[in-house]
């Protein structure tokens, strides 16, 4: 529950203004934070569970790179955005359809 709870406070708030930064300083900035964010955490992950015992608060450490870039609702916004800005109108909604896809499997 704390996890979640973490995982869904700043990026809710950071999703406020990730539409307008990006409109001025460009799309992939927080593509790559948020990309680099899941690295990050999947990389403490893999730490983490090469010991035996560890206090359970630990595990919560994973979710802070994750929370400071944005995580998913950065992400997607970001490739939401970028996708209407480098596609022509006459494969945007393929690309958009296959976005999609990918956020529902996820």
């Amino acid at each position: 529950m704390a996890k979640t709870f973490i995982e869904a406070c700043l990026p809710a708030v950071l999703s406020f203004f990730i539409g307008p930064w990006s409109d001025s300083n460009g799309r992939k900035p927080f593509l790559l934070s948020s990309v680099s964010g899941y690295v990050i955490s999947y990389t403490i992950w893999g730490i983490l569970a090469q010991f035996d015992t560890i206090p359970a608060i630990y595990f919560l450490l994973v979710t802070i790179p994750t929370c400071i870039s944005g995580g998913a609702v950065a992400f997607f916004t970001s490739a939401f955005c970028y996708i209407g800005d480098v596609s022509t109108e006459k494969n945007r909604g393929l690309r958009y359809c296959l976005l999609f896809l990918f956020k529902r499997k996820n």
